[in-house]
C-alpha cells in the first residue's frame, strides 16, 4: 500500500535521540567569544605555504595561519587544494519542514521515528525539541538532477501534490508546516584517504559528504571535529603536518564504511 507507515515496535527500546539543527548552531556559538566569530567572509581561495596557510575571501580579507580547516561543505572551496574526486548525484531530492506536534492524532504520538514509503516516494518524521516540534523529511527519487534547485524553497501544494495519495495525516503534517520547506538534491563523493596537506585539512561534508543515513553526515562530522581538535590540542607547530596525518588516518576509514549507505 502507499504510503504506508513502517514504524518501530511498541515494545522496541530508544535507540536514537534528534535534536534540532538550529539549537544545536546555538549550542556551539554559545561556547565561542563572539570576537573569534567573523561573518560575511566567503572563502575564494586557499595554499599551503608549508609553514602556514593562507586564505584569501571575496570581501579582500586575506589571513594566514598555522592550520586552516575546510569545514565549508559540499561544495568546498578548499576541498581542491587536496582532492578533485567529482560529486556524484545519488538520485534523491530531500524536502525538509517542520510542523508543531499537535497537529498529529493521538493514535500517532510523536515519540518516535516514522517512516512512509511507496510509488519511489519516502516521508520520514522525527520529534524534535522534547516532542513539541515534528520534522518531516519527504525524499523523491529521480535519475537526474534538477536544473534550478538547490536549497530552494518548494511551495506547500506542489510538494503535497507528489504525497496526494500517501497517509491523509501526513498530508495534514505537510500543510500544517511552520518553516519554508526548502529542497536538495543529494549528492556524495567517492571515499579519499587523503584530506590534508601539511597545513590544511579537511571536516565534515567537505571531506565526506553523503547521502541520508540516520543523521550520519552531521554525527560524523562532530566527531571528525574532536579528533581533530584533540590531535591539534597536543602538537607544537613543527608537529602539524603529522597531527593532520593522524587525524586523516583516523577518520577517512571510518566515514569511508558510509558510502554506498542509505536509509532513505
Amino acid at each position: 500500500m502507499a504510503g504506508r507507515p513502517a514504524n518501530v515496535e511498541d515494545d522496541e527500546p530508544p535507540w536514537a535521540y534528534s535534536v534540532h539543527r538550529a539549537d544545536l548552531h546555538d549550542l556551539l556559538i554559545s561556547k565561542i567569544p563572539a570576537s573569534n566569530i567573523h561573518l560575511g567572509h566567503r572563502i575564494e581561495s586557499v595554499t599551503d605555504e608549508g609553514t602556514h596557510a593562507g586564505a584569501s575571501f571575496t570581501n579582500g580579507t586575506v589571513v594566514t595561519a598555522r592550520t586552516l580547516v575546510g569545514a565549508d561543505g559540499l561544495r568546498s572551496t578548499v576541498r581542491p587544494l587536496i582532492d578533485r574526486t567529482p560529486l556524484n548525484f545519488v538520485g534523491l531530492v530531500v524536502c525538509r519542514g517542520l510542523a508543531p506536534a499537535t497537529i498529529m492524532p493521538e493514535d500517532l504520538p510523536n515519540d518516535r521515528l516514522r517512516l512512509w514509503r511507496g510509488d519511489g516516494l519516502n516521508i520520514l518524521t522525527l520529534p524534535l525539541r522534547g516532542g513539541a516540534d515534528l520534522a518531516i523529511d519527504s525524499v523523491i527519487f529521480q535519475d537526474t538532477p534538477p536544473d534550478d534547485l538547490w536549497n530552494s524553497e518548494i511551495a506547500t501544494e506542489d510538494l503535497v501534490g507528489n504525497f496526494a495519495h500517501f497517509d491523509p495525516r501526513i498530508i495534514r503534517a505537510i500543510r500544517g508546516g511552520t518553516v519554508p520547506v526548502r529542497a536538495n538534491p543529494v549528492y556524495d563523493r567517492a571515499p579519499t584517504p587523503r584530506w590534508s596537506t601539511d597545513r590544511v585539512t579537511l571536516l565534515g561534508d567537505a571531506a565526506h559528504p553523503m547521502a541520508p543515513m540516520l543523521g550520519q553526515g552531521a554525527n560524523q562530522a562532530k566527531q571528525d571535529a574532536a579528533a581533530l581538535a584533540t590531535d591539534l590540542a597536543q602538537a607544537p607547530d613543527a608537529d602539524i603536518p603529522a597531527a593532520l596525518r593522524r587525524y586523516q588516518d583516523l577518520r577517512a576509514p571510518i566515514t569511508a564504511k558510509f558510502y554506498n549507505l542509505r536509509c532513505l
